[in-house]
Parts: structure tokens; C-alpha cells; sequence
């Protein structure tokens, strides 16, 4: 019989918090998930059926019931990554009224259930499409300015429980500075520069398409979705028309040689405990830099991909460190969405809390962790 896993529950000191309408909005997230790999595959080359890039990356079509498993587990909000590079036509980056029908209907799972939703462009960093140097950001700007604004009007009458999301880990890649942390570095600073202009862009858009969209919470990040690529000097947030309706988002895989692959880092470990300083501290790091440089000024921050892969059935130390996450974050008014990208059948990188095939909790240890601790 196996050992009996144990969920912490965890209390921090909480931060002092500046009170305004968005850090109140993102306290009400609570807890999210991500239904990942999935209408942010990409396909090598187009099906047949064009919507069936949904299915490219070993997932099942998002169902009702998968979405309703992930409410009944406890979750507030759902994130729906989305590529859109292989939806559009044209000069003007077009979105095929198929693709743009599918995504809706997912969206509309979601907001039927009263789940916070944020809707996104993910996979599309490339250069030609979202790619942040100086020879393709005109480009990119007017990729982001006509695909987000033909969302925006798509769902211009839906209320706050919708956001919006700019764009996913925008970064140089395909180069040696793809994942760069040194940002004195000149390509790496242009390319911050270039996403700020993208930030703007994205938010003119929504904007400027009128209806609910004037008032709707949009997120945006710096380079590749790391704290350092908002915590250096050339990051700035867009100007709004509103006020208090921007929350800035980051990614957090850390300790990474705990949250990745077991082939992925060297020095990997499949342990982490919460009184230990190598286990936590990269984390405290990550939530104490951006509470001091945002928080503090009334700008939310959301963690909107966090997670841990299976390690050897390392399930205690995966609760330890979602419960862990959970309970830090909430501490600074931030909130995390675990990042699950499905794919049980590849249990080496899955990061899956549910099976997409029956809608069945897998780790609901896990699951409680995250829940009780947000």
C-alpha cells in the first residue's frame, strides 16, 4: 500500500496590498487552468478539416464536460491558449470564420459556467507573424492590431468575465538569445522595446472596437513571460484610456530543475519540500521582485503558467509545491494558473491534471492543494 499523501495548507503574511478595481478582480480569480496543447496546437501541415489543428499535438477536441470537470474541481478561472497563425489569410491577417466560430463556442463553454476566461494569441512567434526584432516588429504590430481587433469584435458584447491577453512568451526565437536573462544585451533590448509596442497595439485594438471592449481587463507580459523581462529598465506597461484595467502577466516554472522534464535540466531533482530554502527560494525570489515593482504601485500580477511534471510518481513533492505556489502568490494578491497541457499518454512531459479523454481527476491532491491554498 502506498504512502498516504498529505495536503499542506498554508498561511503567509499577506503583503500590503494597494486597493483598486483590478487587484480586487484578480483576487476573484482565485485559481485558473490552462487547457493547453490543444487550440494552440500547430499542425505541420493543415488537415484537411481546418479546425482539426485542435487535435495536432495528441489531445482530444475541448468537450463541455471537460470544462465542467475543471469547475467542479474548484476552479474560477480558465485559460484558452490559441494560435492564429494558421487561421489567417491576407495582407490584413484575416481570421477564417471557422476557426474564429470554434474558438467562440470553447470561450462560450467557459462563460456559460461562470469561469473567468482569458483568451490569448499563443504559438504564433515567428517571423512572419509576432516576432519582436527590429527588421519584422511593423510586421508584428500589424499582426497583433488585425488579428486582435477582429476578436475584439467578435466578442465585443461579452462582460468583464472575459480577458484579454496579448501575447504568449514573445521572444527572439530560434536564436541563441531566445531564453536570454542578461538584458544589458542590445538585440534583447530592442526586442523589450518592440514588445511594448506590441503591448500598445494589442490595446488599441480592443479599445478602439468599442462595445464592452472600452472597459475589459487586458493582460499583457514582457519578454518570453519571465520576471526579468519586466523587472529590466526598458519595460514599460501600455497607456490606457481607462484606468485600473491592465494586469501584467508572467510565467513561472521554478525551480526549474524541479518543474521541467527530467531530461530537460541538468541537476534535476524530483524533490520539494516547503521548509527547504533550494526548493523555495526561487520562487520567493520571483513573487518578491514583482510585488515590489508592480504591486506595490496598484498594477495585479497574474502567474498564468506555473506546474511541475511527473517525476518518478513524485506526487507529494508536486503537492508540496502547489500548495506552496498557491499559498505565496495569494500572500502578494497575485494568482497562478496551473499550466496542463493534456497528453497523458506522454506521461514523461505531461503536466496533466485531468484525462482529456474521460474528463477523470487524475491527481486530485494536487488539485486540492491549489484550491485550499488560493
Amino acid at each position: 500500500m502506498g504512502k498516504e499523501l498529505k495536503v499542506p495548507v498554508l498561511e503567509f503574511k499577506k503583503k500590503e496590498l494597494v486597493e483598486n478595481e483590478a487587484m480586487a478582480f484578480v483576487r476573484e480569480m482565485k485559481i485558473g487552468w490552462n487547457v493547453g496543447n490543444s487550440l494552440d496546437a500547430v499542425a505541420r501541415s493543415m488537415p484537411e478539416k481546418e479546425t482539426d489543428t485542435e487535435t495536432a499535438w495528441h489531445n482530444p477536441l475541448i468537450t463541455k464536460e471537460l470544462i465542467k470537470a475543471v469547475k467542479d474541481a474548484g476552479f474560477k478561472t480558465i485559460r484558452i491558449p490559441v494560435s492564429w497563425h494558421q487561421h489567417v489569410s491576407g495582407e490584413d491577417f484575416i481570421v477564417s470564420r471557422a476557426w474564429m466560430k470554434r474558438i467562440r463556442e470553447v470561450v462560450d463553454y467557459c462563460i456559460d459556467l461562470d469561469l473567468k476566461t482569458i483568451l490569448n494569441t499563443h504559438h504564433d512567434i515567428n517571423k512572419e507573424f509576432i516576432y519582436p526584432d527590429n527588421e519584422h516588429t511593423a510586421n508584428a504590430e500589424r499582426f497583433v492590431a488585425c488579428v486582435w481587433k477582429q476578436i475584439a469584435e467578435e466578442f465585443k458584447e461579452y462582460d468583464d468575465t472575459l480577458l484579454f491577453e496579448s501575447l504568449n512568451e514573445p521572444r527572439l526565437a530560434g536564436t541563441p538569445l531566445e531564453w536570454e536573462t542578461d538584458y544589458t544585451i542590445k538585440e534583447v533590448r530592442e526586442a523589450v522595446r518592440n514588445i511594448n509596442a506590441m503591448n500598445q497595439a494589442f490595446v488599441n485594438s480592443v479599445r478602439e472596437a468599442g462595445g464592452k471592449n472600452r472597459e475589459r481587463y487586458l493582460v499583457v507580459t514582457g519578454y518570453a513571460d519571465a520576471v526579468e523581462g519586466v523587472l529590466t529598465e526598458d519595460f514599460e506597461m501600455p497607456k490606457d484610456t481607462v484606468e485600473n484595467r491592465l494586469i501584467l502577466n508572467i510565467h513561472m516554472y521554478r525551480p526549474v530543475r524541479f518543474a521541467f522534464d527530467e531530461e530537460f535540466r541538468e541537476n534535476k531533482t524530483d524533490k520539494f519540500e516547503i521548509d527547504d530554502p533550494e526548493s523555495i527560494e526561487p520562487i520567493n525570489d520571483v513573487i518578491d521582485k514583482a510585488y515590489e515593482k508592480f504591486v506595490t504601485k496598484g498594477i495585479p500580477v497574474i502567474i498564468d503558467e506555473m506546474g511541475a511534471v511527473d517525476k518518478n510518481d513524485n506526487t507529494q513533492s508536486r503537492i508540496n509545491y502547489n500548495a506552496y505556489h498557491a499559498a505565496i502568490a495569494k500572500s502578494a494578491g497575485m494568482m497562478n494558473c496551473y499550466w496542463d497541457n493534456g497528453s497523458v499518454d506522454r506521461k514523461a512531459d505531461s503536466f496533466a491534471l485531468f484525462d482529456r479523454k474521460t474528463a477523470k481527476v487524475l491527481y486530485p491532491e494536487i488539485i486540492e492543494a491549489l484550491i485550499v491554498n488560493s
